[in-house]
């Protein structure tokens, strides 16, 4: 799941950009993409807040992250930020 290069914005990770893994779904991101933090317990993290990606910290709890409606929700997300440029 790990790679080159941030997950969500694409930025290429080294020296000056560490790559941050979501407790929630497990892929690499850059530190903007992975700035907020909160429970994974669907993940065996425990209670404890724990960090994860902007699209995986925007996921109602009502839908556990790794779920179809999470993946869908970060696709959209995805699109949205596509959108931007």
């Amino acid at each position: 799941m790990c790679g080159q290069n941030c997950y969500g914005c694409r930025v290429k990770f080294g020296v000056e950009v560490v790559i941050h893994h979501c407790r929630a779904c497990g892929y690499g991101y850059c530190d903007s993409c992975s700035s907020n933090w909160r429970p994974v317990p669907e993940r065996h993290w425990g209670t404890d807040a724990v960090r994860v990606c902007n699209a995986c910290y925007d996921v109602p709890p009502e839908h556990p992250a790794g779920s179809l409606t999470a993946t869908v929700l970060y696709c959209n997300f995805l699109l949205a930020e596509i959108m931007k440029l």
